[in-house]
């Protein structure tokens, strides 16, 4: 099993986002595993999902 590290502030393992759909209830759910399992780096761009990943984020 790996262990996660954090490197300063941020996880070693990045959550991408660029796979996520316009589900928001099934994305705001793989954020929410991630963010238990310990990622805080999250991989997102405004051509994810027209900008709207970010804001989702964001709210969190």
């Amino acid at each position: 099993m790996y262990e996660l590290q954090i490197l300063g502030n941020s996880s070693e393992i990045a959550f991408g986002c660029m796979s996520l759909n316009g589900n928001a209830a099934e994305n705001e759910y793989l954020i929410a595993q991630a963010l238990d399992k310990g990622i805080n780096f999250f991989d997102t761009a405004d051509l994810y999902q027209q900008g709207e990943m970010k804001s989702n984020l964001v709210r969190r």
